[in-house]
């Protein structure tokens, strides 16, 4: 007996290979985001500053179609599994923070997906909060259980203050990176880009940006010697270049900070207190300011798209 091939069969194949294909890029590239990330690990707890394959997880697992969100998921531990075995970390650890960091992007997912819908581009207030509080506090607060008390098994450390740095370090990744990814999907694929015509204005703007976070290694007068100087460039990208321009800014800004932070020096270093105090003051800082930038450059779009809509209404 015969089976003939019908074009729906080569058709299914090739969308198979194509889901593949941008599954194994994905692991490839958060491979690098996690080996990359480890300059900025608070050692013993192992807790990064920042943790972006935790934002590239999260935006990856809600842009993908639904079939391919399991082998994203399995792609995604072993990628945790077998960076944190390379970098010599034992084997039962490595399968904790694997199932936490796994868990986390596929809880995330899946109540943004049922509680604030497809797609998710951070254009609104009610996404952005719905962000912040199913994703960056909901989320983070259960499976940080988990990798706090991975992180306390293995190495023998305080279980809350490893807790709060775990939920600061995934929850700036998925407010930044997943932010950044989220906002500039649909200008990708449509593209349309917030900064075109406003590319120096946006050059400068990062410019100053990095100056600003640079400028904290050295030592600033008293009088200027402040995170609020961090503040302006933020309320400038919300302003002027929206979710997007938000995203990117606070992204270089906080992994520049951050990093000068777990370096012993900055707004936020005292010779007085533990790095982790240090740390934890800083995630909190940005988590406020860039939150705030984001429902500021929410309620801007919002203002904007709302009399096009009712304009097409009326037709």
């Amino acid at each position: 007996m015969s089976i003939q091939t019908t074009p729906l069969q080569p058709l299914q194949r090739s969308e198979g290979q194509r889901r593949f294909a941008i599954i194994f890029g994905i692991i490839l590239i958060y491979v690098a985001a996690a080996s990359s990330s480890r300059m900025l690990v608070q050692l013993p707890q192992n807790i990064a500053g920042i943790w972006p394959p935790s934002g590239l997880a999260l935006a990856s697992l809600l842009l993908i179609d639904q079939r391919g969100r399991p082998t994203l998921l399995a792609g995604i531990f072993t990628a945790v599994f077998f960076t944190n075995l390379i970098t010599g970390m034992a084997l039962v650890p490595s399968l904790g923070f694997a199932f936490a960091n796994t868990a986390e992007s596929a809880l995330a997912s899946s109540l943004l997906i049922r509680y604030v819908g497809l797609p998710i581009t951070l254009g609104s207030i009610r996404e952005v909060i719905g962000l912040l509080g199913w994703a960056v506090i909901g989320t983070n607060a259960l499976t940080g259980l988990i990798g706090a008390g991975v992180a306390t098994y293995a190495f023998a450390i305080p279980f809350w203050p490893t807790w709060f740095n775990w939920v600061a370090a995934d929850g700036l990744g998925m407010l930044l990176v997943g932010g950044a990814i989220l906002s500039w999907s649909t200008d990708i694929r449509k593209r349309t880009f917030a900064i075109l015509g406003r590319e120096i204005e946006f050059g400068l703007l990062c410019l100053i940006s990095l100056t600003i976070g640079i400028s904290t290694f050295s030592t600033l007068p008293t009088a200027i010697n402040y995170p609020y100087l961090l503040i302006p460039p933020v309320i400038w990208a919300a302003t002027r270049f929206g979710v997007h321009g938000t995203t990117l800014i606070g992204l270089m800004m906080t992994t520049v900070v951050l990093w000068i932070t777990v370096m012993g020096q900055g707004f936020f270093s005292s010779p007085m207190e533990p790095l982790s105090t240090h740390l934890l003051a800083a995630q909190t800082f940005f988590a406020v300011l860039i939150t705030s930038g984001l429902l500021l450059a929410a309620s801007q779009h919002e203002r904007v798209v709302a009399p096009d809509q009712s304009g097409a209404d009326e037709y």
